[in-house]
């Protein structure tokens, strides 16, 4: 009879800890799968603003961390658990799918946005955190339930897998995307041209932008010089050629020459 009283005891303090062990866990994955829920939401919602998606996307990893934390803290799951686990690990799976198929749907108002990086950098911290949590049961199932967990954990790590490979080529197209622009202003203004007369001349082309000016020619001057040289000599009238323009510019010793000569006379 005593014996028959302590099976009891034990037989219902057992069942008692298979269940606790099984609704943690099971408690882990209704909070993901409402947390993905509210996340497909705002990416259906989704027209440029990306505070909601973002809000809910750093809501749902961090349930995931802290789901995580729970499990890794919890005792060891046994075969009925990981079985039990089953029915709740593929309605998990059906959510995270129905997740990638409304961020595809916006890829391309995410790449409008100029938010491909916001979304691939969320996507990834999702699928990092969700990995981490099935690596952390998968380590409380026993020994020889490791391989239902593992197939069982192999609908969602697909999914995961998917959501990071749709949004790989995501490139955005404007909004605070980067973008990148190439100009080439090119100018040229040449001017050929020559002044005679008394005094002097000049020619200057003019131009806008970035500019080369080309000058070719002179200005001749022809006239008698005025200037009395050195001892009182009146120089005798003679043509002088100066350089003007870019000639100028280009040969100042040139010029001093032609000057020098002039005054020699």
């Amino acid at each position: 009879m005593k014996f028959a009283v302590a099976l009891t005891l034990a037989s219902t303090a057992m069942a008692g800890i298979v269940a606790r062990d099984a609704t943690v866990v099971k408690g882990v994955m209704d909070t993901a799968g409402k947390d993905i829920d509210a996340v497909k939401s705002a990416a259906d919602a989704y027209s440029g603003d990306k505070s909601d998606l973002v809000k809910a996307a750093d809501q749902l990893v961090s349930d995931l961390k802290d789901g995580q934390g729970k499990v890794t803290a919890g005792p060891d799951l046994t075969l009925n658990d990981a079985v039990e686990l089953g029915t709740s690990v593929t309605a998990l799976a059906k959510k995270g799918g129905a997740l990638t198929d409304s961020l595809k749907a916006r890829k391309s108002e995410v790449e409008k946005a100029g938010e491909c990086k916001t979304v691939q950098d969320q996507v990834a911290a999702i699928s990092k955190a969700s990995n981490d949590l099935i690596t952390a049961v998968i380590a409380k199932v026993p020994e020889n339930a490791k391989s239902i967990a593992q197939q069982l954990a192999g609908q969602l790590t697909t999914v995961l897998q998917d959501a990071e490979d749709s949004y790989k080529d995501c490139t955005n197209s404007g909004g605070s995307g980067s973008s990148s622009a190439t100009g080439t202003a090119t100018g040229t203004a040449t001017g050929t041209g020559s002044a005679t007369g008394t005094g002097s001349a000049t020619t200057k082309p003019t131009g806008t932008g970035s500019a080369t000016a080309t000058h070719s020619g002179a200005s001749t001057t022809s006239c008698p010089p005025t200037a009395t040289g050195t001892g009182g000599v009146k120089p005798t009238s003679s043509q002088v050629t100066v350089p003007t323009g870019a000639a100028a510019l280009y040969a100042p010793a040139g010029v001093l020459a032609a000057v020098a000569a002039a005054l020699a006379l």
